[in-house]
């Protein structure tokens, strides 16, 4: 009946008794926070394009190849530009915590598992 804590403080590890070296500590912390600061430069790219696509009409008068997108009905471009960003938007911020917590990158889909 005693109690039980799950989660470890890093401030209550004994570094020296796990055989990582004080550099290794360091090029792990590093390569942990290169890694994060890429991802929220790179998941800037489809959080803009998700955001593009909620903003359609404003979007066609800039670029005139996309005039398509009047002549769609409007049950269609409601979906589109309403209900699909919110659902894509939902999709990549569910995708961001598998990717966080992904212990490492060379075997395909190692952290889904």
């Amino acid at each position: 009946m005693t109690p039980r804590y799950i989660g470890l403080n890093p401030g209550d590890i004994i570094w020296s008794n796990l055989r990582i070296k004080w550099w290794e500590l360091i090029v792990r912390q590093s390569a942990t926070i290169g890694f994060v600061v890429a991802l929220i430069i790179f998941w800037a790219i489809p959080v803009a394009f998700v955001g593009a696509i909620s903003q359609l009409d404003k979007l066609q008068e800039k670029a005139p190849f996309l005039k398509f997108i009047n002549k769609l009905p409007s049950v269609i471009l409601g979906v589109v530009t309403g209900l699909l960003p919110s659902i894509l938007l939902a999709v990549l911020m569910a995708l961001l915590p598998i990717v966080l917590r992904c212990e490492y990158i060379p075997v395909p889909f190692s952290c889904i598992t």
